[in-house]
């Protein structure tokens, strides 16, 4: 199940309705730019890049992985 065989999803990205958060590393130029294509399908998504770190946020800074879904989920029960 690489990236080259699954299906194709991006159509139905709109028809997605619950909050969406996309969480990308600032170093990780190409999932920052795909999250941002995202983030325009998405009609309740909200796009978080984590300054400093690559791919892997939650292993290169758990602590901002954590505080920014921490964060997204009160914005959801305000």
């Amino acid at each position: 199940m690489g990236t080259g065989q699954q299906p194709n999803y991006w159509p139905e990205l709109p028809k997605i309705t619950v909050p969406v958060t996309l969480l990308t590393g600032e170093l990780d130029t190409k999932f920052t730019a795909i999250a941002r294509m995202m983030l325009a399908q998405l009609p309740k998504a909200t796009h978080n890049v984590i300054a400093g770190v690559g791919h892997n946020v939650h292993l290169e800074a758990p602590d901002r992985y954590v505080a920014s879904l921490v964060r997204e989920a009160s914005y959801e029960t305000d």
